[in-house]
């Protein structure tokens, strides 16, 4: 049995082949955890400007050209997501973000519901990204329509 006392820092990243490059580094005693948390986030906000923000965005223009897609077991339509026999229309669709995972769940039936987790579910944090954007972008959609004059 391992007993750390400090923290470890783990950063898997995986190509479009399957290969993975893991950065991992660890402090013990609070030594230098400013520093080293600092780096991490650094590196954190370095991925996320060179490939993840593109990832997240091609997700997106797909979204916008109506193409039917599936990122980490979701998949993506038109005008709602489905997943395990589920449907949630994206004007019920309401997303609850927690420290290790978040919550896709419907206003109107929270037992329509699916909790993914950022460590353990590949590509949750793209699904997360996206899914906050679409939200974002029909809520905005239904404020003009709303505002219109009749």
């Amino acid at each position: 049995m391992k007993f750390y006392i400090g923290r470890e820092y783990l950063i898997f990243i995986q190509n479009k082949s399957g290969r993975e490059l893991k950065i991992n580094f660890k402090l013990f005693y609070r030594r230098k955890l400013t520093e080293k948390h600092h780096l991490y986030c650094d590196i954190i906000d370095e991925l996320w400007d060179k490939f993840i923000r593109d990832i997240t965005s091609n997700y997106y223009l797909k979204f916008k050209n109506n193409e039917k897609f599936s990122v980490s077991g979701i998949e993506i339509a038109e005008d709602r997501i489905r997943f395990n026999k589920t449907e949630i229309l994206f004007e019920d669709l309401e997303l609850k973000q927690y420290h290790h995972h978040f919550m896709i769940f419907s206003r109107e039936d929270n037992y329509k519901n699916r909790m993914l987790y950022y460590l353990k579910d590949k590509d949750a944090v793209i699904l997360f990204s996206v899914l906050k954007t679409i939200i974002k972008d029909e809520q905005l959609r239904t404020k003009e329509i709303s505002h219109r004059s009749v």
